[in-house]
Parts: C-alpha cells; sequence; structure tokens
C-alpha cells in the first residue's frame, strides 16, 4: 500500500472512463448546501470527489456524481479562504479568516491534529498549495509566505515577505523548485522554495489584483 505524506494510506480510487455528455448548455448537477458565498473548489484525483470552502465557515466533501455531500467538515471558526488537496488525494488543507492552517483526511475528512497557527500579520490565510510531492505546503497572508513540513508540521522555509503587501495566492513549480505568490498591485513575486531567494523581484503585466 502507498504510504500518504501524513503517514496513512493513500486514497485507492481510480480514475472513472466514463465521460460526461451534455446534450446542451444544462449544468449536469447543482450542487446545493452551504449558506453563504462559496469560496474555493478543488477537484480529488483519480475520482469523483469534489471539496468546497465558504464563507460560512465549513468545506463540504461532495460526490459529484450523485451531488450528495459526503461530508460536511467543521473546525474552522470563521470563513475558509483557501483549500488545497495532496496531489495523492490522501490529505487536504484549509486556511481561514481564523489564521489557522488546518489538515484533513483525504477519505474520511477528519481533522489531523495539530492545526498550525500561522500568526500572519492581520491575522488571515488566504492560499494554499501543496509542492508537488505532497511533503510541503505553503501558505501566505498579509505579507508573508510560509512552508512547513506536511509531516512535522515544522516550519522549513520563509516567512518569505512580499514588501507590496500581496496575499492571496501561492503555487509551487512543477518540480517544486520554487513557489510564487501574488505581490499586490497586479504583480507576482518568485522564490527559490528550499533557499528562500528571490528569484523574480516582480513579475508585471497585469493590471489588478491577482487571486
Amino acid at each position: 500500500m502507498v504510504s500518504s505524506p501524513s503517514g496513512g494510506p493513500t486514497p485507492s480510487s481510480k480514475p472513472s472512463t466514463e465521460a460526461p455528455n451534455p446534450s446542451s448548455q444544462t449544468p449536469l448537477k447543482v450542487l446545493e448546501g452551504h449558506s453563504e458565498l462559496v469560496r474555493r473548489v478543488s477537484f480529488f484525483p483519480y475520482d469523483r470527489r469534489l471539496l468546497s470552502a465558504s464563507n460560512d465557515g465549513t468545506i463540504f466533501i461532495w460526490d459529484v456524481e450523485s451531488g450528495e455531500v459526503e461530508k460536511k467538515v467543521i473546525g474552522h471558526t470563521a470563513r475558509v479562504n483557501a483549500i488545497a488537496i495532496a496531489p495523492d488525494g490522501s490529505i487536504f488543507a484549509s486556511g481561514a479568516k481564523d489564521g489557522t492552517l488546518r489538515f484533513w483526511h483525504g477519505l474520511t475528512g477528519e481533522q489531523e491534529e495539530p492545526p498550525i497557527v500561522t500568526g500572519f500579520k492581520a491575522g488571515e490565510v488566504w492560499g494554499v498549495s501543496f509542492s508537488p510531492d505532497g511533503l510541503r505546503v505553503a501558505a501566505t497572508g498579509a505579507s508573508y509566505v510560509q512552508i512547513w513540513d506536511t509531516h512535522t508540521r515544522e516550519p522549513i522555509a520563509g516567512p518569505l515577505e512580499v514588501p507590496s503587501g500581496g496575499f492571496y495566492t501561492t503555487a509551487f513549480s512543477p518540480d517544486g523548485s520554487r513557489i510564487a505568490a501574488d505581490a499586490a498591485g497586479g504583480t507576482v513575486r518568485v522564490w527559490d522554495s528550499v533557499s528562500g531567494d528571490v528569484v523574480f523581484e516582480s513579475l508585471v503585466g497585469h493590471s489588478s489584483t491577482v487571486q
């Protein structure tokens, strides 16, 4: 059995070979359940399960085929701004206005302790991403990006400063060697994800906020 970054079993679901065949632009499913705005959605790899994060402070795990909620995930005490799923689907992470980064079992949706209290200025966690190997997780909030070890929950790079005050989103490169985040004013900053050195100070082009 393949081991997950959190030490648990990797979900064994296999990709479906069936493809939807809509006859019109009518939605295949309308997924209803959150009581407030949905901020983020993300598909699990290899199967038809979906995460959604909401201002109501909850995360839903959906069965996309049936349109039913598999689990209502509760733990955050304020709106959930970001979700990310490890590449093997074994765990997922969420960041919220309560300033915490939390980890959840990919199959059961049960919380994996301990949550990380990020300590970001102004409190909120806005963006979360996993490295391609699932061994690191990054979060951004206010003017910083921080990277943690997925196993130990210990910080391993950062805090990486974004002097211009960006805070909305973060992403690893496909090989995991670099990490990018919005740098406010429509710009993006890129760092070496191991050393924390700035690779690109400011990638300019957008005319408004990068989210």
